[in-house]
């Protein structure tokens, strides 16, 4: 992804783009600001109206997973941004702060379900799901949609919750 490019895409001259970003990197940091914004925004409503552990779940996952930010293009500027994070400092610091949310938000709902190690073992699986699905739609081979997206995770906590639960009553 190149300035020029990026100036062709969103329909601004180069020298818009460049006025406002002074370098790819100032523009790749405003861009993962701006998702890390609606993606925050997002959860704090919907955990709002959460009625259950599962739904405050759901609610994070739909949060990281929804229409406004999943596309194609967005997966390339995340997948860029999360190339630059061992070079910047600025952007490590700042997937860090949003991976703390996301990990803390989950298994603080999790814990309602399962036992805190648990939460934290399932709360960074859905968080690697995620990633992977960020990097299947920047690939071009993410033909999963948001709603879908967040079905395919379902699947696995089930499994996990289920798995879980034979493994206390075969400990009763």
């Amino acid at each position: 992804m190149t300035m020029a490019r990026i100036s062709k895409r969103s329909g601004l001259s180069q020298g818009v783009v460049n006025y406002y970003f002074k370098s790819k990197d100032e523009l790749i940091f405003a861009v993962a600001v701006k998702v890390y914004s609606i993606t925050v925004a997002d959860t704090s409503r919907g955990l709002k109206l959460a009625k259950s552990p599962r739904d405050r779940v759901n609610v994070i996952i739909e949060a990281n997973i929804n229409n406004r930010i999943f596309t194609t293009d967005g997966a390339r500027a995340w997948v860029e941004f999360f190339a630059a994070l061992w070079q910047k400092p600025d952007l490590a610091r700042l997937q860090y702060m949003f991976d703390r949310r996301i990990i803390s938000n989950l298994v603080d709902s999790l814990s309602k379900l399962v036992s805190p190690e648990d939460a934290r073992e399932i709360a960074h699986t859905i968080v690697f799901l995620i990633d992977g699905l960020w990097v299947r739609k920047a690939s071009g081979f993410g033909d999963l949609e948001p709603k879908e997206s967040v079905q395919r995770i379902w699947q696995i906590i089930d499994l996990k919750l289920a798995d879980l639960s034979r493994s206390r009553n075969d400990n009763v």
